[in-house]
């Protein structure tokens, strides 16, 4: 849960001497204008945080060749250069994508390219937000003695699917050995696991700092990684505590449900659609924000929602239209069916002083507790999810109570985890 303050806008001025300005590297495995879920987000905050500072920045980050329009071609690499709102960006991808893009930690292909990026951008520190497409960029910072800081955003590290679920789809706790990922996922070779595991074990053993948002997250890998030692750094909001959304509920009044962010089949927004079908009310709204990657799963969200008057899909959004979605929103929903983690969406919506409806793992119910400023639902269980939902539509007050609890509570703001990043930053190098 988010701590009480009394001041919770911490002003970013460190008046850093000129000296102690640096270079930083921010590595991830995709940026905007093409992706913008919360790891993109993070990495951005950071850097327009550090530029602020006076800290050179640049992003490095994997592209499509689809979004590689104007790009200099180098054997099977290309190589694109832009700005996204004032932070400089190098994008790389392949002219013929590998099968195993994303989850490969060894490829030779980037060992040129690599090698002239450090080269020619001399970094001071390197902080990678995810790990995924540009590893090998951090092994070889890690061969040539250059300072890195990861920040675990998921399970990548741990697991090829990133998420800890397994062929079955149920939850994994992390390969305490090779054996248990063999035995939970069959069609992976096993001396193709025991290579990843090492190099990846290897790589965050070498960081000058591992750093999680949550300590759930961070739990999973130390208890894989029995050598790390994690340091929890909160995600930060632009805003720490607006009270936007001061509406009283009255008995009988419609109640209006919303879900914003990526849709992916792990994120459970299937789940929340066959919950909300059986919730047997015309004072049930749902609205729905975001859109996915995947053509075929848009198409059965939307058909979904046809198929019901009462949802509503608006669409892709912004952060400047988050004060309008959580004006309109009396309680967010958030049925997602993997160890989720510190999502956004969830925070800023306890920020705008809306409750939450979550789904009962570890990674939430750090944040969410059940019936004081939100409600939580057995994973994967429609049923449940149904049952709570319509115990909010058939008695709209119990959200009262959960907004004035969150009335006194606040988020961490950017900048105070930029602050938080930027003093390891400096003590690490």
């Amino acid at each position: 849960m988010p701590q009480k303050k009394e001041n919770f806008l911490l002003d970013f001025k460190t008046n850093l001497p000129e000296e102690s300005k640096i270079k930083i590297l921010y590595l991830v495995h995709q940026f905007y204008p093409y992706y913008f879920s919360g790891t993109e987000k993070f990495v951005y905050h950071m850097a327009t945080c550090m530029q602020k500072q006076g800290h050179q920045v640049k992003v490095v980050t994997f592209a499509f060749k689809e979004n590689l329009g104007n790009s200099k071609k180098e054997g099977n690499l290309l190589t694109e250069r832009y700005m996204y709102n004032g932070i400089p960006v190098i994008s790389f991808g392949y002219e013929k994508i590998r099968a195993d893009v994303h989850y490969q930690v060894d490829n030779q292909e980037m060992k040129r390219f690599t090698e002239k990026l450090l080269s020619e951008e001399k970094p001071d520190v390197i902080h990678a937000g995810h790990l995924m497409r540009v590893f090998d960029i951090l092994k070889s910072a890690k061969m040539k003695s250059i300072p890195y800081i990861v920040t675990l955003t998921d399970f990548w590290a741990l697991c090829f699917r990133g998420i800890l679920v397994d062929s079955n789809l149920d939850l994994c706790t992390g390969p305490k050995e090779t054996e248990k990922c063999v035995r939970r996922c069959p069609h992976l070779p096993q001396e193709i696991i025991d290579f990843r595991l090492k190099e990846t074990r290897e790589l965050l053993k070498g960081a000058k700092a591992v750093c999680s948002p949550t300590n759930f997250l961070a739990n999973i890998y130390m208890n894989a990684i029995p050598a790390l030692n994690i340091k929890v750094i909160e995600l930060g909001l632009k805003i720490g505590k607006v009270i936007n959304n001061q509406k009283r509920m009255e008995k009988g009044d419609p109640v209006t449900f919303m879900f914003g962010g990526t849709w992916l089949p792990h994120k459970g927004l299937s789940v929340l659609l066959k919950a909300f079908g059986k919730v047997k009310s015309d004072k049930a709204v749902l609205n729905i924000y975001g859109a996915g990657p995947d053509a075929a799963y848009n198409d059965l969200v939307i058909n979904s929602a046809k198929k019901d008057k009462r949802i509503q899909i608006k669409g892709v959004f912004c952060e400047e239209d988050l004060p309008m979605i959580f004006r309109e929103s009396d309680c967010s929903v958030v049925p997602s069916i993997w160890w989720e983690n510190s999502p956004y969406m969830m925070k800023e919506a306890l920020a705008y002083n809306v409750p939450v409806i979550a789904t009962n793992v570890n990674g939430l119910t750090e944040y969410v507790k059940d019936g004081f400023n939100g409600f939580t639902f057995r994973l994967g269980d429609s049923w449940h999810l149904r049952e709570v939902m319509e115990r909010i539509v058939n008695d709209p007050q119990l959200l009262n109570m959960m907004k004035g609890n969150l009335a006194k509570y606040i988020m961490p703001t950017v900048e105070e985890e930029a602050y938080a990043y930027e003093k390891l930053y400096i003590s690490r190098m």
